[in-house]
């Protein structure tokens, strides 16, 4: 009976797609191929990394989306959206899934920029909305909807391809939106475009009670130990200490929320410019714990002294943009810069004894980013570039016609990340140390951190931080770590027709990681290593 029941349903389903198709106003879509290649990979002694810990080649279907639109009643429309759930279209989620489709791994290390997919929808519907236009230049649209974007670099029409998984380039630091259940509102207003919008961003909850893990600790006695391992290895083991439910606030429903600003000029037939503002906050699928330790056990006979540490939570992102694009005919540049905030949500530092770790104020300091980049294309063959007023964005190219086009790209960027979100974001196992990593810290003394997942629930990060090393990090300091990723991509772009390209990339890219130690002459660098690619796109949109 429920095998019968289920297949109407599902009959049902495809029966009122079917029908909303052949009614839609509208009908397009796009299919997208992808290859990467990894030329060369360096470590920090600038020696080649073998085969097995570059990041894979790969050949693969990157997109293949079909969108429908069509009228409901007056004033309003409907739009659905198919597709194959994409990387580049993610949320931000703390799945380790992101980082084992990248690399193949059996780490469990989930990465802010690997983003993966949280399936609170059909396997395919990325969006299902209505939309009200009753007002002039106002639309309002409910449903499943796109998040407003804040950043040129993800309303652009993209001539770069892109870092796998989720194609972020060079000198970007937000990875947020995706598609979410909400409502938002955009128009133009004269030369002023503006969207915004509220989401669900993640039904989990927050980190609330954190006090109540250090507690128990504390009431249970069984962290004695003399290594950041044995220390980490007690900490989840212990069952008081594990992140139940009770760990967390009862607001289920977290909420994000963002919108853009832009001006637009355009100055003749072939000239156009704009600039553009947004803010956004993202709470994080997978809240982030950082314990610090100052001070491991000592010996007192034949036992080990409770280490000293401290506890605090980072629940969601803040993000800034601002950027500008301009269209002189044949040429166009596309530049912008970035803030983003990782948010200690904790009212206090909470320690184990009545030591106090002082030294924790600078690890649970708010994460901090920010990246900027200058992009730019001339078409050798081609007419012009298209300029999209409402966003101020450049949106693509106009061809001659019957002719085809050619178009060559730069772009220049670079991130830097502070204390936890570099930590978070630093390429590396779940040990930073591995024995023979391409990404091993020079000095593995000053880097003694490790990321794990907590609790049975698995729906939190526990960053465990070893401060207790010489040189260590003061409270007078501000910055603990800092990653620091610069570097350059060049394109080519064949279009056939306006809608079919073929690109062809080459990107590099280098990474350096940074502790900033006082007294050891202001930073120690643990980890350099260097990343060459070549990516390969086809893509064809009706």
């Amino acid at each position: 009976m429920r095998n019968t029941t289920l297949s109407r349903l599902a009959l049902l389903g495809l029966a009122t797609v079917s029908s909303l198709a052949l009614a839609a106003n509208t009908v397009n879509g796009e299919i997208r191929f992808d290859a990467r290649f990894t030329t060369s990979q360096k470590n920090n002694a600038d020696v080649s990394v073998g085969d097995a810990n570059e990041a894979p080649d790969n050949l693969f279907i990157s997109r293949a989306r079909l969108d429908m639109q069509g009228d409901v009643a007056k004033n309003w429309t409907y739009g659905l959206r198919l597709e194959v759930k994409e990387f580049e279209n993610s949320q931000l989620n703390l799945e380790p899934s992101g980082y084992l489709a990248t690399y193949g791994s059996s780490d469990n290390f989930p990465f802010l920029t690997y983003a993966s997919f949280v399936n609170d929808m059909s396997a395919n519907f990325a969006r299902a909305y209505v939309t009200w236009s009753g007002i002039e230049n106002i639309n309002i649209s409910f449903g499943r909807i796109g998040c407003p974007e804040i950043t040129s670099d993800r309303l652009y029409y993209k001539p770069f391809i892109g870092q796998y998984p989720n194609n972020t380039t060079i000198g970007t630091v937000v990875s947020y939106a995706g598609d979410h259940a909400g409502f938002s509102i955009d128009g133009k207003a004269g030369p002023v475009g503006y969207s915004f919008g509220v989401w669900q961003q993640t039904n989990m909850r927050n980190i609330d009670s954190l006090p109540a893990v250090a507690d128990a600790l504390q009431q249970s006695g069984s962290v004695s130990t003399s290594s950041l391992a044995a220390f980490q290895s007690a900490f989840v083991a212990d069952a008081d200490a594990q992140f139940a439910a009770s760990n967390y606030n009862a607001k289920s429903l977290r909420l994000g929320y963002g919108g853009r600003l832009s001006f637009a000029h355009k100055m003749n037939a072939s000239t156009s410019y704009g600039i553009g503002i947004g803010y956004n906050q993202a709470p994080l699928n997978a809240p982030v714990a950082v314990i610090t330790v100052g001070q491991l056990g000592a010996t007192s006979g034949s036992s080990y002294t409770q280490p000293t540490y401290s506890i605090s939570s980072f629940n969601h992102l803040q993000n800034y943009a601002v950027d500008g694009s301009a269209v002189f005919g044949a040429f166009q540049v596309n530049v912008g810069y970035e803030w983003q905030t990782l948010k200690n949500d904790t009212n206090a530092l909470y320690n184990s004894n009545s030591s106090y770790n002082a030294a924790a104020q600078v690890f649970n300091e708010d994460g901090k980013a920010n990246a900027f980049w200058i992009e730019g294309g001339y078409l050798i063959m081609g007419d012009s570039y298209k300029f999209d007023a409402g966003q101020a964005v450049v949106s693509g190219v106009k061809l001659r016609e019957n002719q085809a086009g050619l178009e060559i790209v730069a772009r220049y960027g670079k991130e830097t990340r502070q204390n936890v979100l570099a930590l978070l974001n630093h390429p590396g196992n779940q040990d930073f140390n591995t024995s023979g990593s391409p990404i091993q810290a020079a000095n593995p003394s000053l880097l003694l951190a490790s990321v794990n997942h907590a609790g049975s629930l698995q729906n939190a990060l526990e960053l465990f931080v070893d401060n207790s090393q010489s040189g260590q990090i003061v409270a007078s300091d501000d910055v603990a770590f800092e990653e620091k990723v610069t570097g350059y991509a060049i394109g080519l772009n064949y279009y056939l027709c306006e809608n079919a390209v073929i690109k062809a990339e080459y990107e590099q890219r280098n990474y350096e990681f940074q502790r900033m130690a006082s007294g050891s002459a202001y930073v120690d660098s643990l980890n350099y290593r260097s990343v060459q690619n070549i990516r390969l796109r086809a893509d064809y949109s009706f």
